[in-house]
């Protein structure tokens, strides 16, 4: 048992920035131990470090995920759940590449629907 509340656990491998498989692409873990809830921690490195089959992309990860440097940039100040958090300069475009276009109107998702009111029922 922990005595503490929060755990960051940091993957050993996070050092190495390119991408040698699909195992041990998260740098680092934040767990709430009495939750069990936890948040994937994933660096961002430059054009440089990689190769980019997509040249207007000039940030990468190890998954491997480009991003355009102004879709992330400047980040920008929020709130979440009454905690202020920084967030990317256009998530609705990062959200896009990531997850397709019809994720953002999909409101059917296995048994769930999303409302108006942004409440899963």
């Amino acid at each position: 048992m922990y005595d503490d509340q929060y755990l960051l656990d940091v993957n050993p491998n996070s050092k190495y920035r390119t991408y040698r498989d699909n195992v041990n692409v998260i740098d680092a873990r934040f767990i709430d131990t009495y939750t069990g809830i936890y948040m994937d921690i994933t660096a961002l490195t430059d054009q440089s470090v990689g190769y980019s089959m997509e040249p207007k992309k000039n940030l990468n990860c190890k998954s491997p995920h480009w991003y355009a440097l102004e879709d992330i940039f400047p980040l920008k100040a929020t709130v979440i759940h009454d905690v202020a958090v920084w967030r990317p300069n256009d998530p609705i475009q990062i959200l896009k590449q990531e997850y397709s276009l019809n994720s953002m109107s999909n409101r059917i998702y296995k048994d769930f629907k999303f409302t108006d009111n942004n409440l899963w029922v």
